[in-house]
């Protein structure tokens, strides 16, 4: 059975069930109008329910095929963007007249399957390349930020903090932890534990930045030189704090808070 079932958030009881096209595979919740978009990609729909009747009230048809994964992006004017998975590409909708209004002709890879958003940049993850594509939609022309590659099967992005997001990756058996700008942070077959601190720009020139949202504001942070010499020590007053790098010569240091150790090369 094809359908999308509607749950009370107050009771968690189901208030009914409506029958969509084949294979409904992504919702999305446009927030300024109260619809809910359904994706049917292998009949090449997208499912309009109105929020407040819970009703299918009308159907955006792309094709025979294509649309997988829906994103909404209220950041940049209440568009809805979906994965095109046949036609290697993604598609924008207009929100407000649920209109298929633009094709983005980037090169996000084949068989682009799943969407995410961090630090207003939208991920596209495809099955067909194992890649993530990162993509500036808040600036015209949309441009690709990074490609980040080697990711076998990424079916799933979730953004969980301000600075990473995690890729489960169906093949490897793996969830990978990456920071869309830059690359693969890190990944693990098992248990991700994310790191407790982030440090930017690393190399790093005249000073860095560390963020912790666990960060305890009475914590010491201690830079270290290769050999295990103390070069500075500071006190930590908040969980995002800009360390100067003044009289550090360049090379490879480690900063080390709360038990946490963090590699971090200066240049010049």
């Amino acid at each position: 059975m094809h359908c999308v079932t509607i749950i009370d958030g107050v009771t968690n009881q189901v208030i009914t069930t409506l029958q969509v096209g084949v294979t409904p595979s992504s919702l999305a919740y446009n927030s300024i109008n109260n619809k809910i978009y359904c994706s049917s990609w292998a009949n090449g729909r997208i499912h309009i329910i109105d929020g407040a009747t819970n009703q299918l009230i009308d159907s955006i048809i792309y094709g025979n095929s294509g649309p997988k994964s829906l994103f909404y992006f209220y950041y940049y004017n209440y568009k809805i963007f979906y994965a095109n998975f046949t036609g290697d590409n993604i598609k924008v909708i207009d929100g407000m007249t649920d209109t298929i209004i633009a094709t983005l002709q980037l090169p996000v890879g084949t068989r682009p399957y799943a969407l995410g958003f961090n630090n207003y940049y939208l991920l596209c993850a495809s099955i067909g390349s194992n890649n993530i594509t990162v993509i500036n939609v808040m600036d015209y022309p949309y441009i690709i930020v990074s490609t980040i590659n080697n990711i076998e099967f990424p079916i799933a992005l979730v953004t969980a903090s301000y600075w990473r997001t995690y890729v489960a990756s169906l093949l490897s058996a793996s969830v990978y932890v990456i920071r869309p700008w830059n690359a693969i942070e890190e990944y693990s077959n098992s248990k991700i534990e994310s790191p407790r601190t982030e440090i930017f720009p690393n190399p790093a020139k005249s000073y860095f930045t560390i963020y912790s949202p666990q960060l305890a504001t009475r914590s010491t942070l201690k830079i270290f030189d290769i050999n295990g010499k103390l070069i500075k020590d500071v006190k930590v007053t908040k969980q995002n704090m800009t360390i100067s790098l003044k009289g550090i010569k360049p090379g490879v240091y480690f900063i080390n808070m709360d038990a946490n150790v963090k590699k971090l090369v200066v240049t010049r």
